[in-house]
């Protein structure tokens, strides 16, 4: 604790001492360049979007991918955006799939013909999406976003070269990061398999005829405080370009059984120092980046997005029906407690539900379940909840000793998905926007909370609506609230009304759709509703003129591919006037064009997820099956999905249907698509409702709209070997006729290889292909049951036992895995 203390001590007064050119700054939602986290390692599936912005001018990108010691490159891939176009790279196939294994961090810098680093027209945007596989979980986040300056503080103009004299990329340099909190690692997932997960990136950057990033290193403190504010543990780690730990590992000895959170004490020095943070209760993942904590400078009395720390927070709830909300907030002072209220408005913001109070000893934190909190008023209702710091005497609005950290988690019960977000941090602040002092009261008229202002918000990517969840049920969501503050004996939001210009845009970044959204309060809408009465099947952006009029405005989304849901707020963009709908000389409506052929990750995971003993307040109810993820976008290979559907072999196709030419087959009921001629005749990634049995190759039926063609090779040990065909990316992998290894490069089925039709189907629904391991699910193995994590167990497959590990029980279903599985001939 007294090195913690002294270390604060420290930082003031380097920050004090920071010249006015100083260049660093804490991480943004857009940049310049952006800098991803990617994890490629067995049962991890990573992918992210990048959006151009301008509406006038292409942008080439270079998407650089290092090692987790970023001493080398990986691999490169260069791309160009046309303007609001936008690509989705998956890092295992991306470059040659040389993510596939690996770990570490993927840099995106606009660049000109040469390779050399340029300032782009408008900084770009992104998201990601990390999911892991045995867990069924994912979270996703905005990318880490640097702008490009030059020694005087200011923007370059764009095309400027960025070499690192006359303009370079902004430093990193936090003096200390927070993981604001930290639900009991006891509660969540296995810490080996990310239940919880710690990411410290440490680089420096490296100007030349190509930007490059190499590695830093940072001895980091890192302090634990429990709810109470009491220290738990202290302890220090060695961070050397990206480090991808978990809570328990940064501990050391000590056992962590309760909530609690975080601070890295960190010396960026002559580097860059980030941080992002995840952890999944169950099925549910939730992760943000780490706020920066007493380093909180400013001088603006408008933000154009909120930060990810303030003297007010603000969350978006929701506690209507198959949904669980649970908001968390942190007081960093080490030295002062915080009264804090917790107002909970409709989606109107006309009414207050009601309110929960909470004093936060120093280094304390709560977390608010708010189906429980002020009564349970959240419960059947969704809206805004605002945190206020409170004079704990009357209750007037007032300024905390330090700005407040929180996060949210929203979790969709039938999806089996959540997501989660750093809170909407705003400051309190005097005429000249700089912070006022702590213990001032925020009366709106010396001492004001900071505005909320974008010009445009931007959803920089969402996939093919209709291969994501129930539109009804979350699969995307898009949260925009409009509101402006009242000032008084108490402090209170009320709703705002805001007519948004939305215009909808593809890949290509041609206009799909225009409409407008009035929102007033809390808009709970989805991608569909916004395009409505375009029909959406493609991937796309939105983007939302607007006009805060005085008032405040910010938005968030968020999408679930199965259970794997990510969600992150609207980054605010400023650009020229967008473009309209094409005129037609008839006046027909505009056509909705073909999305461009970047394809999503198609990663279809279906592993089973470790125990859930965490707290969800009220009953689940049974979950309804998820749809199997799959690529975003109309065309593979080029050629339209619907070219595979009318059964006639047409110009630039090589099949459609036919029991001898069995690649694309015909179902009326589920999506059928091919691709280019590939070896072994693999043309098409499939799904039907029934199956063929080829030999070798074995088309194999599978649920939702995914799309899976799985080949078993004759071998002569009948061991499994399969390979799932989920995009054309992995289209034409073929096995040797010794090759013993199982390739899954997406969560594939996998059935047994001989056997009558209706034994093939039973097998087919109780076993799994994950990774290098064969799943088999039922009650055959229940020798699972009540065992630990590792323990040997015995599954049954083709008729023969086979040897594995016990995963753990989800459900009171028993989880066998095996390395190796042999199949008796």
């Amino acid at each position: 604790m007294a090195r913690f203390t002294r270390h604060l001590w420290l930082a003031a007064i380097a920050l004090a001492a920071a010249s006015a050119t100083d260049t660093a700054r804490a991480a943004g939602i857009t940049g310049d360049q952006l800098l991803f986290f990617y994890d490629g390692r067995s049962g991890r599936v990573p992918f992210f979007g990048v959006s151009n912005p301008s509406t006038d001018s292409d942008v080439t990108i270079d998407v650089v991918f290092y090692p987790e010691s970023l001493q080398d490159r990986l691999g490169r891939l260069r791309t160009t955006l046309p303007p609001l176009g936008h690509t989705v790279i998956d890092p295992t196939t991306a470059a040659g799939g040389i993510a596939i294994g690996n770990a570490g961090l993927a840099v995106v810098t606009p660049v000109a013909a040469n390779g050399n680093p340029v300032v782009p027209d408008e900084p770009l945007v992104g998201t990601s999406t990390l999911a892991n596989v045995p867990l069924d979980s994912a979270f996703g986040e905005n990318p880490i976003g640097r702008s490009a300056t030059t020694s005087d503080g200011h923007r370059p103009v764009p095309g400027t070269l960025v070499d690192g004299a006359s303009a370079f990329y902004e430093r990193l340099r936090p003096s200390t990061l927070m993981v604001p909190v930290f639900f009991d690692p006891t509660e969540l997932g296995p810490a080996d398999q990310d239940g919880n997960r710690v990411v410290l990136l440490a680089f420096t950057d490296r100007y030349g005829d190509e930007f490059d990033v190499g590695p830093h290193e940072d001895t980091v403190e890192a302090t634990f405080f429990d709810a109470s504010g009491s220290s738990m543990a202290e302890t220090s780690i060695i961070v050397r370009g990206v480090h991808a730990t978990h809570l328990q590992e940064v501990a050391g000895p000590t056992e962590l059984s309760a909530s609690g959170k975080v601070f890295f004490e960190v010396d960026a020095g002559a580097g860059n120092v980030a941080g992002i943070f995840s952890q999944s209760l169950g099925p549910f993942g939730a992760g943000q980046r780490m706020p920066e904590v007493f380093g909180n400078e400013t001088n603006a009395t408008a933000l154009d997005v909120g930060a990810t720390s303030g003297d007010q927070l603000l969350f978006f709830y929701d506690g209507r029906s198959g949904r669980v909300p649970f908001l968390s907030i942190g007081n960093p002072s080490p030295a002062s407690s915080v009264t804090i209220d917790v107002v909970f408005h409709s989606e109107s913001l006309d009414d207050r539900l009601g309110v929960a109070t909470y004093t936060l000893a120093p280094s304390g934190h709560v977390i608010v379940d708010p189906n429980q909190a002020a009564g349970g008023v959240a419960i059947g209702n969704a809206g805004l909840a605002v945190v206020t710091a409170v004079d704990a005497s009357d209750g007037r609005p007032i300024v905390p000793p330090e700005p407040l950290v929180g996060t949210a988690t929203l979790a969709n019960i039938p999806l089996e998905s959540a997501f989660g977000e750093n809170a909407v941090g705003r400051l309190a602040v005097g005429a000249d926007g700089e912070r006022a002092s702590p213990g001032a009261e925020v009366d709106g008229d010396t001492v004001a909370f900071q505005r909320l202002s974008p010009s445009m918000l931007i959803v920089p990517l969402f996939f093919d609506p209709t291969q994501l969840g129930p539109v009804e049920n979350d699969g995307n969501r898009v949260i925009l609230v409009a509101f402006r503050d009242e000032y008084g004996a108490r402090f209170d939001v009320a709703g705002r009304t805001e007519t948004m210009d939305a215009r909808i845009f593809g890949a290509d970044g041609t206009l799909v759709s225009t409409s407008d959204v009035t929102v007033r309060g809390v808009l709970a809408t989805n991608a569909q509703a916004i395009a409505s009465p375009t029909a959406l099947d493609a991937s796309g952006k939105i983007v939302l003129d607007v006009d805060a009029s005085g008032g405040s405005v910010f938005g968030l989304f968020s999408q679930s591919l199965g259970p794997f849901g990510a969600g992150h707020r609207l980054p605010a963009i400023d650009v020229s006037e967008l473009p309209g709908p094409t005129p037609t000389p008839d006046g027909s409506p505009t056509p909705v064009p073909t999305a461009g052929s970047t394809p999503s990750p198609s990663a279809t995971p279906t592993a089973s997820a470790a125990p859930t003993t965490t707290p969800v307040p009220s009953p689940a109810p049974t979950a309804s099956p998820a749809p199997s993820p799959t690529p975003p976008g109309s065309t593979i290979g080029g050629i339209p999905q619907s070219a595979c559907r009318d059964g006639i072999i047409d110009a630039g196709e090589e099949c459609d249907d036919g029991p001898a030419n069995f690649e694309c087959k015909n179902d009326p009921e589920f999506q059928s698509v091919c691709g280019p001629g590939t070896t072994s005749g693999w043309t098409c990634a499939y799904c039907a409702q029934t199956y063929l049995i080829g030999s070798p190759d074995i088309l194999v039926p599978c649920g939702g709209s995914g799309m899976v063609l799985v080949s078993i090779q004759p071998l002569a040990d009948r061991t499994c070997s399969t390979i799932g065909l989920g995009t054309v990316a992995s289209c034409g992998i073929t096995l040797g006729p010794t090759t013993t290894e199982t390739i899954c490069p997406e969560i594939t089925d996998f059935i047994q290889p001989s056997g009558n039709q209706d034994d093939l189907l039973e097998k087919f629904r109780s076993t799994t292909c994950l990774g290098r391991a064969c799943v088999e699910r039922s009650s055959i193995i229940g020798d699972c049951l009540g065992k630990s994590q590792g323990t040997p167990c015995t599954l049954i497959v083709g008729g023969q036992p086979a040897f594995g590990t016990c995963l753990g029980v989800r459900s009171g279903s028993p989880i066998c895995i095996g390395e190796t599985i042999s199949l008796a001939n």
